[in-house]
């Protein structure tokens, strides 16, 4: 796992967070090179759409009422 890129999506992410919870609500967004891949209703789909790609995914969880957890993924 490369963790230089992931370090830049996760930087992406908390500098854009305001931003991303406004435009996808309570949602899990999927990461990839400082690019928002997907916004989806459930970890389990975030997990789903990126089963069958490649390289190294960031799923953030955007929700307001508690402290957002990060997955990472490398396949």
């Amino acid at each position: 796992m490369d963790d230089k890129i992931l370090d830049k999506d996760f930087e992406f992410y908390l500098l854009n967070k305001v931003k991303l919870s406004r435009k996808f609500g309570d949602s899990f967004v999927i990461i990839q090179n400082q690019i928002i891949l997907k916004s989806l209703s459930s970890l389990s789909e975030a997990i789903e759409f990126i089963q069958f790609k490649k390289g190294n995914f960031l799923i953030q969880e955007l929700n307001h009422k508690v402290v957002s957890q990060t997955v990472l993924f490398s396949l």
